[in-house]
């Protein structure tokens, strides 16, 4: 499709595969739905279609949480269409009824189910698949369905544990792993099979699609889950002493952890990113554009040691980190580095706070510091998970967990430091003189900014492969404490930045004013609301005060005496007509706030309209499904159909 990179300003759709709903769709949305959908796309002007990670995420429901990052997700297959279904369709059919009138996915029973209906049609007609020609080029093609066949025959063998608990090829050569697929061949060729079948719905679905003149946006998570078939073959790639995950803000005050590995990009690199490479080639089968996740993560990732719980005592890797030279130039002998970079807790405030019990405290997990009423953590110590499974009572974990806590410098590596995200508020640097925290400071920010080179020629290195040999356009997802070079490195390359224009503000102005959408990059995607915010609805209704609205109102131009609390057909409308202004080349609206231009679907809550909160475990989270059937969107005429087709005509 050429006319990607035409000046022309694309109207499209955001939605996951998992959300769509059609009368054949099995309990959650398919493959082949896509092509309904471009239908409907076709019939309102709009261009594109965005959808999620669709990698195979076993029973996980998060699509970020991959077990390969060349997989398919089976649970995505249409049963229907593959051959030797036939002695199982009323099966289907009934199953098909009872879990398409659910207005929440039932993810794990719709995998299993799908798993035990593909586990027979395979048995069922394996002495055939084994002489189908096509099957077997599919092998021969995708040599990596060796090591993710193996690690799902594994898996399946011992009841999903990660492959830290397999009794063998817990660190297998690929040697090892190409016998393994040889001797068990049947069992992984099951696995195999159902991607086969994935290709050939998703291509089908894709080129579909493209005949419809609708674009395929799909989802390159930048991180892979530490139980994959990944991290399990290729370890050389990941560094397990470390987890990734983003630092405090107003959303999450201790930092997130995402629990997934940090990656080697020495190793990656001396491999001429080989493994990237692989994924950019098979999203380059199916889509016309992808969107590169937590794009900030090419520049540098926060770093959080492996026993660490939350992400407070994270770091930005790479970076240019305080030495200890530095410290001690400025006059910081090593007694007050120490106090910086290592948690102390007064015995006073444990006596206070325990009574006798300190003193089980301070046996189990402290140390006295010289003969001092001051204790450090013992060395057996070596994050918040010791303490977490260790300590049962919770006043005493949470006491333990605040001081641990406590670092104003983070230990880096040896004899370098990072300075902790919420060193202000501790309590070591509280004591510091006014003149050693301004020298602690200036540091700071020398290391910032030389910090900022070393993310810039990164990301530069990083990114540039990625749009080399394909033709998809490549967005970014850039969201967070961006690095200052960020916006310059993304249209250096030429890589769409994303503005969710409710974030797109003048925050060092007075009052934070909204950007105007016309002064938007044209090299960005504009959207009102992400799959990790509120939809359009319930951002208005319960995260902005009347004065916000008020504010907002001004920003689309309109001058009210009576400010709507509750949104409504005609506000949406004004909302996303207003954001079809923006320069951005693409304008990607997610379902939700599609169809809070029509009240048809107001009597349900809001809050059923959310995809995920971030940093949550929640039933909920990933569940979202369409209040309707694509049929039936086929079928809205009238006044909706009008709004949209208005809209794609940016």
């Amino acid at each position: 499709m050429k006319y990607l990179y035409h000046n022309e300003r694309i109207a499209g759709v955001a939605i996951p595969l998992s959300a769509l709903r059609t009368t054949h769709s099995c309990g959650i949305g398919e493959y082949a739905d896509l092509k309904e959908l471009g239908l409907w796309c076709q019939k309102v002007g709009l261009k594109l279609i965005q959808i999620l990670p669709i990698h195979d995420t076993g029973l996980e429901p998060t699509p970020y949480a991959a077990q390969s990052s060349l997989a398919l997700n089976p649970v995505y297959l249409r049963l229907q269409a593959i051959p030797g279904n036939e002695k199982y369709v009323n099966e289907i059919l009934g199953f098909t009824k009872e879990y398409n009138a659910k207005t929440r996915l039932a993810y794990q029973q719709v995998y299993l189910f799908k798993q035990k209906i593909l586990r027979h049609i395979f048995e069922d007609n394996y002495e055939a698949l084994c002489f189908d020609e096509n099957f077997r080029a599919f092998l021969k093609e995708n040599s990596w369905l060796d090591v993710y066949a193996s690690y799902k025959v594994l898996k399946e063998r011992h009841e999903l544990q990660s492959w830290k608990s397999f009794p063998i090829l817990q660190d297998p050569h690929a040697q090892e792993i190409r016998k393994f697929f040889e001797q068990n061949e049947k069992d992984c060729l099951f696995y195999a099979w159902q991607q086969y079948h994935c290709h050939l719905q998703l291509l089908e679905a894709a080129q579909f699609l493209d005949k419809q003149g609708v674009m395929l946006k799909g989802d390159i998570p930048i991180l892979m889950n530490e139980d994959s078939a990944d991290v399990w073959a290729w370890r050389e790639f990941f560094d397990l002493n470390y987890r990734v995950g983003a630092p405090p803000d107003m959303f999450s005050p201790q930092g997130q952890n995402w629990g997934f590995p940090a990656y080697r990009w020495d190793a990656l690199e001396k491999d001429n990113y080989s493994w990237w490479r692989s994924r950019i080639a098979q999203a380059n089968r199916y889509f016309h554009a992808f969107r590169i996740d937590h794009v900030l993560g090419f520049f540098r990732i926060w770093k959080i040691p492996h026993r660490e719980l939350s992400g407070l005592l994270g770091f930005f890797s790479p970076g240019s980190y305080i030495l200890h030279e530095e410290l001690r130039e400025l006059g910081f002998d090593e007694g007050r580095i120490v106090w910086l970079s290592e948690p102390h807790i007064p015995g006073g405030e444990m006596r206070m706070r325990f009574g006798q019990d300190w003193l089980r405290i301070v046996k189990e997990y402290l140390v006295q510091v010289n003969e001092e009423d001051l204790y450090k953590f013992a060395l057996e110590i070596k994050g918040e998970r010791d303490i977490f499974e260790r300590e049962k009572n919770e006043d005493v974990r949470e006491f333990l967990l605040y001081w641990w806590r406590q670092k104003a410098l983070i230990p880096v590596a040896n004899k370098h430091f990072f300075p902790a995200w919420q060193r202000k508020d501790v309590f070591s640097y509280h004591t510091l003189s006014p003149e050693e925290k301004h020298k602690l400071e200036s540091l700071v920010e020398k290391h910032r900014k030389l910090s900022e080179e070393i993310w810039r020629e990164q990301a530069l290195k990083l990114l540039s492969f990625m749009k080399e040999n394909h033709e998809m356009l490549v967005c970014a997802e850039d969201l967070g404490d961006l690095p200052s070079c960020t916006p310059e490195v993304l249209s250096e390359l030429g890589i769409l930045s994303l503005k969710v224009e409710r974030w797109c503000r003048h925050y060092k102005v007075e009052g934070e004013p909204y950007i105007a959408v016309e002064e938007y990059p044209v090299l960005s995607v504009a959207t009102s609301s992400v799959h990790d915010s509120s939809p359009l609805r319930l951002w208005w209704e319960s995260e902005l005060s009347q004065e916000e609205r008020r504010k907002y109102l001004e920003h689309l131009g309109m001058q009210s005496d009576e400010i709507p609390s509750k949104m409504n057909p005609e506000l949406a409308n004004k909302i996303l007509m207003h954001l079809s202004k923006a320069a951005s080349k693409l304008m990607i609206i997610p379902f939700q706030d599609l169809l809070a231009m029509t009240d048809l679907f107001y009597g349900i809550s809001p809050q059923e309209e959310r995809i995920n909160v971030p940093g949550t475990v929640s039933e909920k989270n990933w569940t979202y499904r369409l209040p309707l059937t694509l049929e039936e969107l086929m079928r809205l005429e009238g006044d909706f159909l009008l709004k949209v087709q208005k809209l794609s005509q940016r």
